[in-house]
């Protein structure tokens, strides 16, 4: 993936204009762009645009921010998008492993709700905002499912499951 479009969802012909811009992956933004009084809206917006851009044979990747997991909006998020099948959530403010784990928990359950394979929707964490997702013990403690997470990881050209795994391998041999 060469361009990442990051665009608010609720941003009306803003959506329409990013999904026809050529980038590689638009990434519909439910977290920081949105007002916690507007989240509802917004949700809907994007559950709305996703359902019938999946649909195009020509399209970029679809993914959208949801909110990170301690803010307690993560399963309205995950309510609101699954069902319109995007190709995967970008996980802010994650903390480690543990933090996938917890998200892949939570979006196996809405995927088997929906009647989606469970996986269709990918996870990319966003694993560098907070000192906490920066901590080499916490990783090397989920080394094993971050591995089983780098096989199924959203990656079209697989380089970035491919420096998570030379990632973990350098903190296993510094254990």
């Amino acid at each position: 993936m060469l361009s990442l479009l990051f665009v608010p969802a609720d941003g009306g012909s803003k959506l329409d204009k990013a999904f026809a811009s050529g980038a590689d992956a638009m990434i519909v933004d439910l977290e920081d762009s949105i007002a916690t009084d507007r989240k509802d809206a917004a949700r809907a917006s994007a559950a709305a645009f996703i359902k019938t851009a999946v649909s195009q044979a020509k399209r970029p990747r679809l993914l959208v921010r949801v909110n990170g997991i301690a803010t307690g909006l993560t399963d309205a998020d995950l309510d609101a998008i699954v069902p319109a099948k995007p190709d995967a959530i970008l996980l802010p403010k994650a903390e480690g492993g543990a933090s996938v784990v917890h998200a892949d928990a939570k979006l196996s359950a809405r995927e088997a709700i929906a009647g989606i394979d469970e996986g269709h929707i990918k996870i990319l964490a966003q694993a560098i905002e907070t000192a906490l997702a920066l901590d080499a013990d916490d990783y090397r403690a989920h080394a094993a499912r971050a591995r089983q997470f780098a096989e199924y990881s959203f990656s079209p050209n697989r380089a970035a499951a491919a420096a998570l795994e030379i990632y973990l391998s350098l903190l296993e041999s510094e254990g």
